[in-house]
């Protein structure tokens, strides 16, 4: 067999001479398990560094050099903070040598996921890590040190901060929208559909007055008022879709039903709306959001599903408020959606934007169910995009 290669190079760059002492030394620092290690840690991206019980350097790989700017610093945990300019997240303090996660690691604890930023003056460009680590342990269980793995996760993070700035906007731009619509219903309603109103009297007045007129202007007369009465009609309906019709935070449940009675109305469909709530109170963002998800579901199943019955039912979870709209039309292929593809887009986008999670299943002749689902805490209060729910 070939001889293995002489890694001795690289050993040297990844050791201190400290570490090279506790390796040979009486440590039983299980030298041949690093020194494996020390042939695969030169292409590795993340950043490695393992100490021992005095908090010196055993392993200092390249990537965590590049990541931190600076090489293994002797002098254990106290060093570490000023040295390569370790801070608590936001910047505002040093973190403290004791509670640095490799640090934590040598006296037995585990941390995962822990940020710290990196700044110094020698490099002013923020660096952001990203650092898990854990004691290293012998085979009786003996801490004899510390490992930590960090990667520089600083344009993640600004991807992340734009992402809820972008999402905080829209969420802005929606809640303007439906601020507008309503503005305009009201003017709608107390402005032009009045005046229709008005004369829709007027021309009912003439009609009782018209006994000496040629019987094709009473005709006109008649043709005149029936358009203006469903001019009315029509301007109720715009006025409805166009102004969700939630006034406090308690009202979502009535605000549905009165919704679906709309439907109803204008179709010969048959649709159902079940409610099982305790009375928990709903952020209006999250009411509308709701109205809105409805409003499309319905149209959707009224123009493409030739469904003949639909049901609704709001449900109060333990810790979640669920929409469902199910049909029993001709279906689709969610994967390949169709024309009304738009829609559920909508619909999902609409969800996920405030926190929720959509489903939406469909097979060919079976019909459709829509389901979403907002967190109660994130439809309560504040929404900061998190959801533990278990629905995708």
């Amino acid at each position: 067999m070939p001889d293995p290669p002489d890694n001795s190079g690289d050993a040297a760059r990844l050791t201190t001479p400290k570490a090279a002492e506790n390796i040979q030394g009486s440590s039983s620092f299980l030298a041949s398990d690093l020194q494996t290690l020390r042939v695969s840690l030169q292409s590795i991206y993340d950043g490695l560094a393992v100490v021992d019980t005095q908090g010196e350097f055993i392993i200092f790989n390249p990537a965590a050099q590049k990541i931190l700017g600076l090489g293994a610093l002797p002098g254990g945990p106290r060093m570490w903070p000023e040295g390569y300019g370790l801070y608590r997240p936001k910047g505002r303090s040093l973190y403290p040598p004791d509670e640095l996660p490799l640090a934590r690691a040598m006296r037995g604890d585990t941390v995962t996921n822990c940020e710290i930023w990196v700044r110094r003056s020698s490099q002013p460009k923020l660096t952001i890590l990203s650092v898990n680590a854990a004691p290293l342990q012998n085979a009786n269980g003996l801490v004899l040190g510390g490992v930590a793995v960090f990667r520089d996760v600083t344009r993640q993070k600004q991807l992340e901060r734009q992402l809820r700035v972008e999402r905080d906007t829209l969420k802005k731009l929606l809640e303007a929208r439906e601020q507008e619509r309503t503005l305009l219903a009201y003017d709608l309603h107390d402005g032009l559909l009045q005046d229709i109103v008005g004369a829709e009297m007027i021309l009912s007045g003439l009609q009782a007055q018209c006994e000496g007129f040629a019987p094709s202007a009473a005709q006109e007369l008649s043709k005149a008022s029936d358009s203006l009465r469903r001019a009315v009609c029509e301007g109720r309906r715009i006025i409805s879709g166009m102004q969700p019709m939630i006034v406090d935070d308690h009202n979502l449940v009535e605000a549905l039903a009165a919704l679906v009675d709309d439907f109803s109305r204008d179709t010969s469909m048959q649709i159902e709306f079940v409610h099982f709530t305790h009375n928990s109170q709903v952020s209006r963002q999250i009411q509308a959001t709701l109205f809105r998800i409805l409003q499309e579901s319905l149209t959707n199943a009224i123009r493409h599903s030739e469904t003949k019955n639909i049901v609704v039912l709001l449900t109060e979870l333990p810790a979640a408020i669920q929409l469902e709209i199910r049909d029993w039309g001709i279906g689709f292929d969610p994967k390949h959606l169709p024309k009304r593809g738009v829609g559920l887009r909508s619909i999902r986008d609409r969800t996920r934007l405030f926190g929720g999670r959509c489903r939406i299943l469909s097979r060919s002749e079976h019909g459709t169910r829509i389901v979403v689902r907002f967190p109660l805490q994130s439809a309560t209060e504040s929404l900061d995009g998190q959801d533990a729910s278990p629905l995708d």
